[in-house]
């Protein structure tokens, strides 16, 4: 049921025989972040993966097969340890990829594809917002970005936050005024698209670059959003302490081995690394839009 749902909302999908492995893959990146949000636990996430892969395997569809571990949602597991972030070169290439098929096909929706991309990185936007943000009348004058209702944040909650970088939202905004007839809601989806027919073709258009790129074939467009995560986490600590930290998954050290590993950068006692850590994990969290962290706060492990 609860796939079913994502499907039909997401993708406009009513039969089984339609799904892929993409449309798989986002119905993951939905439940990380309700597990994120405290509002689903592990053990339900997990469960749940199991019951659809098994469905799948059964019907012969082997390939459609979701790794719970991989997106940090299984069973048991505190934190993913699981480096989930794009890097800035799978990014480039997928932007890249969207350039040249606009060359090829004059598709404008690629060049607004290659803008969300941008702006998921650099303030950390999911997919739904970073498409439906009335981009083309926000004041960008600032270092803040004012999320409303009308933005499609998650559950219609306002939030206001500094993003690690104006200059792509700044040039999305431009985008959509250059082109206001074909983006007359003033947002990156186009005037004759919904959401829901827009975000099907991008994760089809994800698909066709990761079998295009086997050297980027773990490009997925979440992946943007753990990359601001990290990237904001490091930038906290190095506000606080003086010291850049990057986070646990990337150093591939954790629990007690990362506390004494920070507490040896920044001189401070374990104890106050830990706390620290914690708040910096809440600093980060929020910026994303959730506001608290649960088990499943993948985007940086212990």
């Amino acid at each position: 049921k609860d796939l079913g749902g994502h499907l039909r909302e997401g993708f406009g999908i009513r039969y089984l025989e339609k799904v892929e492995l993409h449309h798989l893959e986002s119905w993951a990146e939905s439940l990380q972040d309700r597990l994120t949000e405290g509002t689903i636990s592990s053990s339900t996430t997990s469960s749940y993966i199991s019951a659809v892969n098994t469905m799948f395997g059964t019907h012969d569809r082997s390939d459609l097969n979701v790794s719970a571990k991989e997106f940090g949602i299984a069973r048991g597991t505190k934190f993913s340890n699981q480096n989930l972030a794009n890097t800035p070169e799978s990014q480039d290439a997928f932007k890249s990829f969207c350039q040249a098929r606009f060359e090829a096909t004059g598709d404008i929706r690629y060049q607004a594809l290659a803008h969300s991309v941008t702006i998921q990185a650099e303030a950390g936007l999911r997919f739904r917002e970073s498409t439906q943000i009335k981009i083309g009348g926000k004041d960008l004058a600032g270092s803040t970005l004012h999320l409303i209702k009308g933005d499609g944040v998650k559950n219609g909650q306002p939030r206001s936050f500094e993003p690690h970088c104006m200059d792509g939202l700044r040039a999305a905004q431009k985008f959509v005024g250059d082109h206001r007839s074909a983006f007359g809601r003033g947002s990156l989806i186009p005037s004759e698209s919904t959401y829901r027919t827009f975000k099907s073709w991008a994760y089809d258009q994800v698909e066709a670059f990761r079998k295009e790129n086997f050297a980027h074939a773990s490009y997925h467009l979440h992946g943007n959003r753990h990359e601001f995560a990290h990237r904001e986490y490091g930038k906290a600590w190095e506000n606080r302490t003086g010291v850049r930290v990057q986070v646990p998954v990337v150093l591939d050290k954790h629990g007690d081995q990362y506390l004494r590993y920070v507490a040896d950068r920044t001189g401070l006692s374990e104890k106050e690394v830990e706390q620290l850590s914690r708040d910096i994990n809440l600093y980060v969290a929020e910026k994303l839009g959730h506001h608290r962290v649960e088990s499943g706060f993948s985007y940086n492990g212990k």
